[in-house]
């Protein structure tokens, strides 16, 4: 069993056998909630839990500013092609 972030597998329960990064966050943040993870012998399964946790908040921000700078090079490019577009949209509207 690996204790690796991202690759340490669930030891019991409903995802038994799965991998951290694909069980969902409202399980594993109720798992972590739960008293008998404190006990030492799961502490590094609270850790790969919470370095999962990091993990997926940082992939949130790197998605939120690829997708502002999508949405900003996207109004760019619409803004020098609108004409097109628009006449395009006009066209197919006559038929």
């Amino acid at each position: 069993m690996s204790r690796r972030h991202g690759r340490a597998v669930m030891p019991f329960g409903k995802f038994k056998g799965i991998q951290i990064r694909h069980i969902p966050a409202d399980y594993l943040s109720w798992l972590i909630s739960d008293s008998f993870m404190a006990e030492p012998k799961w502490a590094w399964l609270v850790e790969s839990i919470r370095a999962e946790f990091r993990h997926r908040e940082l992939r949130f921000e790197l998605a939120q500013k690829e997708q502002g700078f999508r949405e900003m090079m996207g109004n760019l490019f619409e803004e020098k092609d609108r004409e097109p577009a628009e006449r395009k949209v006009r066209k197919a509207a006559e038929f």
